[in-house]
């Protein structure tokens, strides 16, 4: 199956589910699974924005202070090409 599709598929559980849940079900499924949850979290991600991501759980991650600094820049111009 394609990784595009099912992504679609899994993502859509965001309306229903947590992050961590929806992220779960791809990752379970078997098959190309990190290429399938980094769609499926891209296309959550969206529609959560960075509220519905758990910081928590990515603070011991090295480089994640340096990932959310280009996050919320990112987050800034996409902000100012909206208005």
């Amino acid at each position: 199956m394609a990784a595009v599709p099912l992504a679609l598929h899994y993502a859509q559980y965001i309306a229903e589910e947590p992050l961590s849940v929806v992220l779960a079900r791809p990752i379970s499924a078997g098959g190309d699974t990190d290429t399938i949850a980094s769609l499926t979290g891209q296309l959550a991600g969206t529609v959560v924005r960075a509220t519905g991501v758990p910081h928590d759980r990515f603070g011991g991650v090295e480089g994640s202070d340096e990932i959310f600094q280009i996050a919320r820049r990112f987050a800034k111009f996409v902000s100012a090409r909206e208005k």
